[in-house]
């Protein structure tokens, strides 16, 4: 029987799998349910193939000395305990990736939200700086596929799902925010914010990299309890790179720049990525005049001109009240068709909904159950005609009938994506199928 076992056979556990062929290791692997591709990948390569309740307990009893777990598999699971008391090691590619490259030069980049959007842009400033980087985790190259050669920086975009029992040593740690988020996969809104911050809460990061103006992010990260050897910087204050009336600043020094993102909370994005050049003594000046080249990611606030002179914003990724609230303010002189809801994650949507009137909206249109809630608290004297509808293309039908020439239709949904979609990419990509 092989020493390793891959639980979960999507992007990471692939990865996985390719890693351990070049390391001439025998595996088996596991998924929940029965997988089609997962069961042709076994029977194409002879390898042992478990799954359903039936598998995993087969699994356990094994006792496979390492367990490589695909970050979608909650770490609080009760079948990740059995695999522990039966003596297997709990592991991640993350993980993995570090303890084979322990003198690597790593920042990583994690908040509730703005992780990608950061993560690039702070590799696209190592690249003007012509500093040698490699991106990687959830953006750039799969972790494992990444050799860090002397004097690189591996940046690394990690969700609290590959942060929870990351025990390793990093360079820089940034925490861009902190809102509630994923509470299903951690059990409780706390522990999501202890595992978000575990990481540099333990002393594990050389520079920890924090918001001023949120104080969850203190909170969690324990500044004040950090060893005397870590450095700590902060961003949105005016100690450093800060956002004031929509113009970015340096210690009360206006900068001139030509970034091209929207909204206060991309500026900040950017202030963030500034702290740490600053930090790492690179002269961030200028860079500021050559930002113009930094587009928005697909699905993040991503604009495209409809054929009806309508403007379609996608914003697919937002899954929470607070990223709604900022792709709002993005457009808040224009008139706005809004697109709300999605999977059911137990969020507070009452500041969402006391907000709406701060906005010029022209129609909303409500999906999947958090749209149902949503709708339900609605004002009964909302300025504009709100509906509900059970499908995406349906409901954008209607949007189409009544946006005008000159305004946005913005899907924002603050709510995960399952249920009606895959994921956030399939129902971005179906909400751009209707500007054209």
């Amino acid at each position: 029987m092989s020493e390793y076992l891959i639980w979960g056979f999507g992007v990471e556990g692939k990865s996985a799998a390719d890693y351990l062929v070049k390391q001439q290791q025998t595996f088996s692997l596991l998924t929940d349910n029965f997988d089609q591709t997962t069961d042709n990948y076994a029977k194409q390569n002879a390898i042992k193939y478990f799954y359903g309740e039936e598998g995993i307990q087969q699994a356990i009893n094994q006792r496979f000395k390492y367990v490589i777990k695909s970050p979608g598999i909650s770490l609080y699971r009760p079948e990740v305990q059995a695999f522990k008391q039966a003596g297997s090691k709990i592991t991640s590619t993350t993980q993995m990736w570090f303890e084979a490259h322990p003198n690597a030069k790593t920042i990583v980049v994690t908040g509730t939200k703005g992780k990608s959007t950061t993560a690039s842009l702070l590799h696209y400033l190592f690249n003007l700086f012509d500093v040698d980087n490699e991106l990687a985790g959830n953006l750039g190259r799969a972790i494992l596929e990444v050799t860090p050669v002397a004097n690189s920086w591996t940046i690394l975009e990690l969700s609290s799902y590959q942060l929870a029992d990351l025990h390793s040593q990093v360079d820089v740690f940034l925490l861009l925010n902190l809102f509630q988020e994923h509470v299903p996969w951690h059990q409780t809104a706390e522990q999501y914010y202890l595992d978000k911050t575990q990481l540099a809460r333990d002393s594990l990061a050389d520079v920890v990299v924090y918001n001023a103006q949120s104080n969850l992010s203190a909170q969690y990260l324990g500044l004040d309890e950090l060893s005397h050897g870590v450095s700590k910087v902060a961003f949105a204050d005016e100690s450093g790179f800060y956002i004031k009336d929509d113009a970015l600043y340096f210690k009360g020094e206006e900068l001139t720049h030509n970034f091209r993102l929207k909204g206060q909370h991309n500026l900040k994005n950017l202030a963030a990525c500034l702290a740490i050049v600053n930090s790492l003594k690179l002269d961030w000046r200028p860079v500021l005049t050559h930002l113009s080249g930094f587009t928005a990611l697909e699905h993040r606030l991503q604009e495209v001109q409809g054929t009806n002179s309508v403007l379609y914003v996608n914003d697919s990724i937002s899954t929470t009240p607070d990223s709604t609230l900022c792709a709002l303010d993005c457009y808040k002189n224009q008139e706005i068709n809004l697109i709300l809801g999605g999977a059911e994650r137990s969020q507070n949507y009452a500041e969402l909904v006391a907000a709406l009137d701060n906005y010029q909206l022209n129609k909303i249109l409500l999906l999947g159950e958090t749209g149902k809630r949503i709708y339900r608290q609605l004002p009964s004297n909302l300025a504009c005609k709100a509906q509900y509808f059970d499908h995406m293309a349906v409901g954008m039908a209607w949007i189409n009938q009544h946006a005008k020439a000159g305004q946005v239709v913005l899907l924002s949904p603050a709510a995960p994506s399952f249920g009606e979609f895959v994921n956030f990419a399939e129902r971005g990509n179906l909400f751009l199928s209707f500007s054209r």
